[in-house]
Parts: structure tokens; sequence; C-alpha cells
């Protein structure tokens, strides 16, 4: 990205991901905002369901700014997960495109995430996506640490599932939800450890 569009700096690339609906450098008190900004692409198929989350985003930021440690007991908790917890997740958007009919996700794994987790969050986000954009896709890349940490996601998420001789556990699991062929999943490698910890890895130690 950086490459192609010439983007010279961080706050280049920032700019740019921000007008392409990227969510990456958002807080969670950033959302209602997020929500509001992009009102024409999240309110478009479901206007009632958009007016109730924005609702909700708004009530916890109340809470956030007023330092509540806990909810009413009166609000129901939501039947689909919300986009501030799949943040707290480490899930994010990278973009929305109306015209693909497509959103596109980052998942920040850590070193524990397990495959069963993965796609748990995965079936949360088409959740979340169907709940204001029915019949869009998502695409969730997962970016690994380095390339053993890619290479035991990637063998986790293709083996067979449980009880079946060739379908893969990702698919598997798509299938049961009846999300197959509207979810995708990609793993790659950021080279983290290497490029940004100058190769130190994490220890018991620690």
């Amino acid at each position: 990205m950086v490459e192609r569009e010439h983007l010279a700096t961080m706050e280049a690339a920032e700019t740019y991901l921000r007008c392409h609906g990227c969510t990456m450098f958002l807080h969670l008190s950033d959302l209602p905002d997020y929500y509001r900004r992009y009102a024409p692409a999240l309110s478009a198929e479901n206007p009632e369901n958009y007016r109730e989350q924005l609702a909700r985003l708004d009530a916890d930021a109340t809470q956030i700014s007023t330092l509540a440690l806990r909810q009413p007991e009166e609000t129901p908790s939501p039947s689909v997960a919300t986009l501030a917890q799949t943040h707290r997740r480490g899930l994010y958007i990278l973009g929305i495109s109306p015209s693909r009919r497509t959103v596109a996700l980052a998942l920040f794994a850590g070193r524990r995430t397990r495959a069963a987790r993965v796609m748990d969050w995965l079936i949360d986000a088409q959740a979340w996506v169907n709940s204001l954009l029915p019949y869009y896709s998502c695409t969730l890349v997962v970016y690994a640490l380095d390339d053993a940490h890619r290479t035991a996601l990637r063998a986790a998420l293709t083996a067979p599932a449980p009880g079946r001789k060739i379908t893969p556990y990702w698919q598997e699991r798509l299938i049961q939800r009846h999300l197959d062929g509207l979810a995708r999943i990609a793993v790659k490698d950021t080279d983290f450890i290497s490029r940004w910890c100058g190769g130190i890895h994490r220890t018991d130690c620690f």
C-alpha cells in the first residue's frame, strides 16, 4: 500500500487508511464517530440495526468517560458481537467496499491464539457485518508474529476437521454456521519479531 500510493510518512498512511474506512487507528471511544462518518454505508441495508448499535456505542462511550465499572443491569446483552468487542479481541476493519459488498478485517494474533479462537472471532465478525450489511462477505487477514507462528496457524486451520477426511477445519466451522462462501481467511507473516523486536522473543522469565 505504501509503495503503491507513494505514502512517505506514517501520517500519510494513517490518513489513507482512515479514508478507506480502516479502524486500526481508532480507540474504543472513537467508534461512535466512525459509525456516524460511515453512516451512508453502514445504515444502507438495516437502518434500524444501525441506530441501535450507534446508541449502544454512545452509551458505552458515556460509561467509559464517567469511569463506570459495569453496564446497567437493565441493558440487554447484544445478540451479536459488537464492533467494540472485535476491537478488544484485536480485530480491526481494514476497509468497506459497497461496490464489492465486502468488509476486509485484520486480526493481530498473539502467539497463544488458536485456530478455534480465530474461527470463533471470524464467525462473530461475520454476524456483526450481517447485522448491518446482509449478504456482505468478510475477508479476515490474520497477521502472525513470524513464519513459525504463521505455519502453525495455517496448519491448524487447514487440517481436516474432526470427523472429516478432506474438509479443512476452517471451512467446516463456516459450513456449520451456514457461512461457507461468505467468510474467507488468510494468514500472513508480519515478520514482527525480527523487524520490530530485534529478533528478541518473549520468554517465560518476563
